[in-house]
């Protein structure tokens, strides 16, 4: 306690109270002195209160209650910063429309796409924290509700989408549900029982009684199909395969046969049926919304400036925004596919062709500036996975290993990552300080990734499961692979995992470890 008080008492003086005296207040007195520290323009003397002594408070909070509450205020904290942060965009004008600075329309999202990171995150703060909330908050009752209400959601949303209703409704001027109902051949009835449980979570809106009107959130699954073919994937197949599990396992036990699923169970279906066009289509639309979209955050997780004037080579098509974080870098891409290798060179030979004479510098914007300078640093390559790595000397050589899905078992991947690491240790064990970097999406430990990340990919893997008797890769996965690489030479080694708890890949630095030649 003497140690608390002499790191913290003097901070505690500048709102006013003690550790002694903050022990006695009730926890909502409590809460209101660091949102009265917050808000109001507090000074001590002529210094106005400092984020140190904000925490000063906070902390106390945390000392004075048991950890679910502190985790509560931490929630509401967190929810009262990220608005404040949007708040702060939508007044400076953030969220108008780029060109013409207009004001949004009703089909518009309140947080468009293109902003900043800052606010993209400030967006998942307030989610992922009131998902908390609610979590912390529930009781059996409310869950019940809630799944519930989630059924029929759900089923309100496969039935709209079946029946093309989304179409049949304008994107701005509302409409009666009689004509909706007559354009889209449904009972009139249903429709407007159907869309009244849509417009409770903002899909689809009723601005007056009898007319109906698409919402930002539903229009945006009449302007980009692929959301609507993420949708029909839930309710159609994910949704039936997933409430067959208990019967799976009656059925088979433990298994890992393709046609031992609860997919097999709803479908009929034989292993091959996953290669149908419109499965495969359907799936990958929402791989596409899940977390596996996340690949280009990778330059924001590792320190590419610390390079210096090195050399990275990327063996991943889709991360692009590298080449523009440091000028002194050199990037080779190597791809496998043919065509983009062959799109991709196309571009890099426009790119580095000279401005033409009538153009003057002026008219030469930054953006196309940047991307000129920044493509003429790039090379591009042509190389299968697991063909002997031929590049010698590279500071950095970058994999990303694309996780399992329905037609790529987790068995094939990981033979994949073993194929790559063979490739590599060559390279690797001739330049010592080289870096081999692997972007994988892991399924993490619990509690490492934000409530929100982790309930996504665990969705992902118990859904693979579901339908194919598969699963994510593991951290286990990843290390008994680098055990099987080495020779009397050397070894690969793991020297560090990055886990970015707001962003659902793992990226893993392997290097080779030299072994000492032994004397004569």
């Amino acid at each position: 306690m003497s140690t608390v008080v002499s790191q913290y008492g003097p901070k505690c003086l500048c709102v006013g109270i003690t550790i002694t005296t903050f022990q006695q207040f009730a926890l909502k007195e409590a809460v209101l002195i660091v949102f009265i520290a917050q808000w109001v323009d507090l000074e001590v003397g002529n210094e106005p209160l400092q984020g140190q002594d904000i925490a000063c408070a906070s902390f106390l909070i945390e000392y004075t209650m048991d950890t679910s509450w502190a985790s509560f205020h931490e929630k509401v904290f967190d929810i009262q910063d990220a608005a404040q942060v949007l708040s702060q965009a939508a007044s400076k004008g953030d969220f108008a429309d780029t060109v013409t600075k207009a004001h949004h329309s009703p089909t518009d999202s309140l947080i468009p796409s293109g902003v900043s990171s800052e606010l993209v995150q400030a967006r998942t703060s307030i989610l992922e924290s009131s998902e908390s909330l609610q979590c912390m908050l529930r009781d059996p009752h409310r869950l019940l509700e809630h799944l519930m209400f989630q059924t029929q959601l759900l089923a309100s949303l496969q039935w709209l989408s079946s029946f093309q209703v989304l179409a049949c409704i304008p994107l701005e001027q509302p409409t009666t549900f009689e004509d909706v109902a007559e354009l889209a051949s449904v009972p009139k009835s249903q429709l407007v029982r159907v869309t009244r449980i849509a417009a409770m979570v903002g899909f689809l809106r009723e601005p007056e009684p009898g007319h109906v009107v698409h919402s930002a959130l539903s229009a945006r699954f009449v302007l980009e199909p692929f959301s609507l073919d993420a949708l029909l994937f839930i309710s159609d197949i994910a949704s039936p395969t997933s409430m067959q599990m208990t019967r799976a396992t009656k059925t088979y036990g433990e298994t890992q046969q393709l046609d031992q699923t609860p997919y097999q169970l709803v479908f009929h279906t034989t292993p091959e049926s996953m290669e149908h066009p419109k499965l495969r289509r359907q799936h990958a639309a929402y791989n596409r919304l899940s977390a596996y979209n996340h690949v280009t955050d990778l330059p924001s997780i590792y320190d590419w400036h610390s390079l210096g004037a090195g050399t990275v080579v990327e063996s991943v098509d889709t991360i692009q925004a590298l080449p523009q974080l440091s000028e002194d870098l050199k990037f080779i891409v190597q791809t496998n596919d043919i065509e983009m290798h062959d799109h991709m060179q196309v571009l890099s030979r426009q790119d580095r062709r000279p401005p033409s004479r009538s153009l003057s510098t002026a008219a030469v914007s930054p953006t196309t500036a940047r991307r000129a300078t920044s493509t003429t640093r790039v090379q591009v390559q042509y190389r299968t996975h697991g063909a002997p790595q031929t590049v010698q000397g590279a500071a950095v050589y970058l994999y990303y290993v694309p996780p399992p899905s329905i037609t790529r078992t987790v068995n094939q991947v990981l033979a994949e990552l073993d194929a790559e690491l063979r490739a590599h240790y060559p390279v690797l064990r001739a330049t010592p300080s080289a870096t081999l970097v692997v972007v994988m999406h892991l399924l993490p430990e619990p509690g490492v990734l934000s409530g929100h990340l982790e309930a996504n990919l665990r969705t992902l893997d118990i859904l693979l499961h579901q339908l194919t008797n598969q699963r994510l890769s593991e951290e286990q996965d990843i290390l008994n692979a680098l055990d099987r690489i080495g020779d009397s030479t050397g070894r690969l080694v793991l020297v560090k995992k990055s886990i970015d708890r707001h962003r659902p890949v793992t990226v893993l630095e392997v290097k080779a470890e030299v072994f000492p030649t032994p004397s004569l």
